[in-house]
């Protein structure tokens, strides 16, 4: 519906007791459309689903919030979060530094067109992401069928490494 939520957790999706899914707490989201930055004095969202470009205090879009489910389906299939540690700062920092972790080697039934899904949706440079959510849809339709064939693990098309500097006081958590 071109609202960009920034804020996607557990904490913030219902589940009703038809099976639907629903949003909710639309706190700091905004429409897509809208020119505003994700942070100004604060790191917006919380921070184990936090997107690496929103610790960095840069502008966020759709892709922001398919981080977010991508680090909430790891969360689901290997019954831990992807990055741990003692402070925020330190868990913001392994969003924006460390690779995913894999979520087979967590849970070796989860097969590897599953984990490629979730390894897509959690790219640290946005532009190996799903583009939308109905792109990262199909996707799970296709990767869940019977007849699905085996995959290799994704490989990404831009670079993962030294997207940019950290900029002074961009990250406060």
């Amino acid at each position: 519906n071109g609202i960009i939520h920034r804020d996607l957790k557990p904490h913030n999706i219902m589940l009703l007791r038809d099976g639907t899914l629903k949003i909710m707490d639309f706190g700091i989201a905004r429409l897509s459309t809208a020119n505003q930055k994700t942070v100004t004095d604060k790191a917006i969202g919380s921070v184990h689903y936090i997107s690496p470009e929103q610790v960095r205090g840069k502008n966020s879009d759709g892709r922001s919030d398919i981080y977010s489910i991508g680090i909430m389906m790891y969360e689901m299939l290997a019954g831990t979060m992807p990055f741990k540690g003692e402070t925020a700062v330190e868990i913001a920092m392994k969003h924006l530094k460390n690779p995913m972790p894999s979520v087979r080697k967590e849970n070796p039934n989860v097969p590897q067109a599953l984990e490629n899904i979730i390894l897509k949706a959690t790219a640290k440079n946005p532009k190996n992401r799903y583009d939308s959510a109905k792109e990262m849809f199909k996707d799970l339709k296709e990767c869940l069928k019977e007849d699905a064939p085996e995959e290799k693990k994704v490989v990404y098309k831009f670079s993962e490494e030294d997207l940019e500097e950290l900029e002074d006081n961009a990250l406060v958590v």
